[in-house]
């Protein structure tokens, strides 16, 4: 779940990057027209997977044992969708300039989007390493009860012969200690 959070994060801030780019050559005056429809409509099939791959990473986290809260991205979604249809249909206008703002917003939010998931990646793992940190404190509160139990054993065994009756309980509380002592 993690590594598929971490590459969607990458590919979307790689699909900003071009969405950035394609923005800028739009409004270069001689650019061809064709490429740069050709091109946005690349731009939107792209975000129609990543926005696959969410609904994915969603389902997935459901499924977990102990899932996270996602925080809800949909608003973000459906501003970059209607900027990229937005910019798509100013380049069939011919409308270089406007295309161009709506290319930029539409990187702007992907930005947003990619930032969000981010922090969402950052507080799981924060709380999967709170978590670790109490099962690692647990183990070491074990480990030294062990210890003390295992040392006041052998203090008592000490001081008792083969033959006293107490030696089979002391056995017996050792065999106890090591069972206890299996994960």
């Amino acid at each position: 779940f993690e590594q598929k959070l971490e590459n969607t994060v990458q590919e979307l801030k790689e699909l900003k990057e071009e969405q950035k780019k394609l923005g800028e050559e739009s409004l270069e005056k001689d650019a061809n027209q064709d490429y740069l429809k050709e091109k946005q409509e690349e731009l939107v099939e792209e975000f129609k997977e990543k926005e696959m791959a969410i609904d994915e990473l969603e389902k997935m986290n459901q499924e977990l044992e102990n899932p996270s809260p996602l925080e809800n991205t949909q608003e973000e979604q459906e501003e970059i969708k209607e900027n990229q249809q937005k910019s798509l249909e100013d380049l069939k206008n011919n409308k270089n300039k406007k295309s161009s703002e709506s290319q930029s917003k539409a990187a702007e939010q992907m930005q947003k989007l990619a930032e969000k998931m981010e922090s969402m990646q950052s507080s799981m793992e924060m709380e999967a390493q709170e978590e670790n940190i109490g099962h690692l404190r647990d183990i070491l509160e074990n480990l030294l009860t062990l210890s003390f139990e295992q040392e006041a054993l052998m203090k008592e065994f000490k001081n008792v012969n083969q033959s006293d009756p107490r030696y089979i309980n002391l056995t017996q509380e050792q065999l106890k200690i090591k069972d206890d002592a299996k994960i």
